[in-house]
C-alpha cells in the first residue's frame, strides 16, 4: 500500500515535466485572441465575423505562434465569458503544450474578461495581457445607453427597430465606471503577469456611425465607443488612429496603422518570452 502511494505521488510530480517534454519546439509563443461583446465580430454592421482578428491571426502565425480565438455566446456577462475564457485557455495549454506561457490579446470587453479571469478565477499559464479599445475605467456610452433604456427614449426605439434591443444587453451595466469601481478588487492586477494597453483614438477615416454617435451622446474623444483615457491599463504602449472596429477589422484605410500596432504587440511578446527563456536557462 505504501509503495503504491509513493508511486502515485511520484507520478503526479512528473506531470509538469512530461508536459514540457511533449512541447512543440517549433512553436515559440501562444496567443489567445479574446473578442469584445457579442462574441466573434458580430457586434457591428461594419465588420463581418470572419474579419474579426483576421490580420492578428495572420501576423502572429507568421511570427511562429500558436494562435486561437476564444469563442463566446452573444450578449454574455463578464463572469460567463471569463469562465469560458479560462476553460478554453486551460484546454489549449493541456492539449497542445509549448515551452512558453500564453499571451492574451484582447479587444474591448475581452480585456475586462481577461482581467477577471486572471484575478477572480485564478487563470494560470499566462505570461501577459495586451488590450486594445478596452473600457478599463468604463465608458460613458454605457451610462448613456442605460439612460435611454430606462426612459424608453426616441433613440431606444430607433435602435430597437434596427434590431438592437438596448434593454436586452446583460453586460451593459458592467461597462460603467460605477460598476468597475465598485468591483475593482475582482479585476486587480496579478503578480507575475505583464499588463499592456494600446489606445484607439480615431482622427481620420472614422466610420460615420461613430461620428454620429459622438454627436448624439457628446462622448469624449476615443475610438467611438471607449474614451481614450479609459483604455489605459498597465503599461501604456501608445495611441493609434483607429476606431473601435478598425482596431480589429480589415479596413484598408488603416492597414498601416494596424501593422504598426501588431508590430508593437509582437515586439512585446517576443522580447518577454526571450527574457523568460534566458532566465530559465541560468
Amino acid at each position: 500500500m505504501e509503495s503504491v502511494l509513493v508511486k502515485t505521488v511520484f507520478g503526479l510530480l512528473l506531470i509538469p515535466f512530461a508536459l514540457s517534454w511533449g512541447a512543440d519546439p517549433q512553436v515559440t509563443c501562444r496567443v489567445a485572441l479574446v473578442p469584445g461583446a457579442f462574441g466573434s465580430g458580430t457586434s457591428s454592421i461594419f465588420l463581418k465575423a470572419e474579419d474579426y482578428f483576421k490580420e492578428f491571426t495572420a501576423y502572429f502565425e507568421k511570427l511562429g505562434c500558436d494562435v486561437f480565438q476564444v469563442e463566446f455566446p452573444p450578449d454574455a456577462t463578464i463572469e460567463v465569458r471569463s469562465l469560458m475564457l479560462r476553460d478554453q485557455v486551460d484546454r489549449r495549454n493541456r492539449m497542445k503544450p509549448i515551452a512558453t506561457k500564453t499571451w492574451i490579446v484582447a479587444h474591448s470587453q475581452g480585456g475586462l474578461d481577461a482581467r477577471f479571469a486572471l484575478r477572480s478565477l485564478k487563470l494560470g499559464g499566462v505570461r501577459g495581457l495586451i488590450t486594445i479599445g478596452t473600457p478599463h475605467q468604463g465608458t460613458s456610452l454605457a451610462d448613456w445607453v442605460i439612460q435611454q433604456k430606462s426612459h424608453r427614449s426616441f433613440y431606444y426605439w430607433v435602435t430597437k427597430t434596427f434590431g438592437y434591443d438596448l434593454g436586452a444587453l446583460p453586460f451593459l451595466g458592467e461597462m460603467t465606471s460605477t460598476f468597475l469601481k465598485k468591483h475593482a478588487d475582482r479585476f486587480s492586477p496579478v503578480a507575475g503577469i505583464d499588463y499592456f494597453s494600446a489606445r484607439g483614438r480615431c482622427q481620420t477615416h472614422c466610420h460615420f456611425g461613430f461620428k454620429l454617435l459622438k454627436w448624439i451622446t457628446g462622448a469624449p474623444d476615443g475610438d467611438g465607443i471607449v474614451p481614450w483615457a479609459s483604455q489605459i491599463w498597465g503599461q501604456d504602449i501608445g495611441e493609434y488612429d483607429l476606431d473601435h472596429i478598425q482596431e480589429v477589422g480589415v479596413d484598408p484605410e488603416k492597414i498601416k496603422v494596424r501593422a504598426n500596432l501588431l508590430l508593437k504587440f509582437g515586439q512585446l511578446i517576443t522580447t518577454s518570452n526571450s527574457a523568460s527563456r534566458s532566465m530559465q536557462s541560468r
